[in-house]
């Protein structure tokens, strides 16, 4: 396991002096508890059914299930767009604890899209510009950013590798790099909860992977807590701590630690796939 390292001004979570107890024992301290969540669009069958998880400070988990299985419902539960049919889904952000089942603001949590609907590249803003237009929560969309917001968008962009990209327009960056962007931008609220809806879609390999290793170094050395969502799943396995598994016949966890069985790629998917195992000194199998 990595030591994580905390950014400058964030308190050692692995420090004895910082240690926190989490509402379950264990060492980390809870983000999020989802309990017996089920879902339902008017009319129709149960899209999710029984969905209980946690998630720790620090935590790398990847979301994988096949299409149709309520990936995308049950991000938008958790970000409180949708309301649940039953159970609870609980955030322990800061000092309180908050019940996503009421709508409203989803402060303390970052969320990147996988196509953002009202982006526009063509549209000349620079970088810093589009991670401040987070900020306007905070600041109202008339409100300015003052010198410690422009801090805040300098260290975001430096978190994401685009240091000193400030005064750069978007619609000059790559895909990868517009990636970065909207991460950056998610990452100036400054959230506990990272949310990404498959960030690794249409770009090439090299990017992908250095993209990847970003959101492994925020988890791992920083503390953030990551949910990745994903169809790659050579990827999430090799990447993530813990899958979260929207099988065809109900939710289930497994540790990425070790590979998936056949019988487990059958309950996601309905049938056999032929899976990458990355390694990390560039060997790998297919299993």
């Amino acid at each position: 396991m990595k030591t994580r390292i905390p950014r400058q001004g964030q308190p050692c979570i692995h420090c004895p002096e910082n240690q926190q107890s989490s509402v379950d024992g264990s060492e980390a301290p809870l983000v999020l508890a989802v309990e017996n969540l089920s879902f339902a669009y008017p009319g129709q069958k149960p899209v999710l059914e029984k969905v209980s998880f946690h998630l720790h400070r620090g935590d790398f988990a990847g979301l994988i299930g096949a299409n149709g299985t309520g990936k995308s419902t049950l991000v938008r539960l958790l970000l409180g767009l949708l309301e649940p049919l039953e159970g609870t889904i609980h955030y322990y952000l800061g000092s309180g604890r908050r019940n996503t089942t009421r709508r409203g603001g989803r402060h303390g949590i970052g969320y990147v899209a996988q196509r953002l609907p009202d982006w526009n590249p063509s549209f000349p803003a620079t970088a810093a510009e589009v991670v401040a237009a987070n900020l306007y929560a905070e600041s109202g969309p008339f409100g300015r950013v003052g010198r410690e917001g422009r801090h805040r968008v300098s260290e975001a962009l430096e978190r994401v590798g685009l240091g000193g990209q400030e005064k750069r327009l978007a619609g000059e960056l790559s895909g990868g790099q517009l990636q970065r962007l909207h991460i950056a931008r998610a990452l100036v609220a400054r959230p506990e909860l990272l949310i990404l809806d498959e960030p690794t879609s249409g770009i090439d390999q090299p990017t992908s992977r250095s993209l990847e290793e970003l959101l492994e170094r925020l988890a791992r050395d920083e503390g953030l807590t990551v949910l990745l969502v994903s169809h790659d799943v050579s990827m999430i396995t090799a990447r993530t701590d813990r899958l979260l598994c929207l099988g065809l016949d109900g939710f289930f966890e497994h540790d990425a630690a070790n590979p998936l069985s056949d019988d487990e790629v059958r309950r996601i998917f309905g049938a056999d796939l032929m899976i990458h195992r990355a390694f990390p000194h560039g060997g790998g199998q297919h299993a």
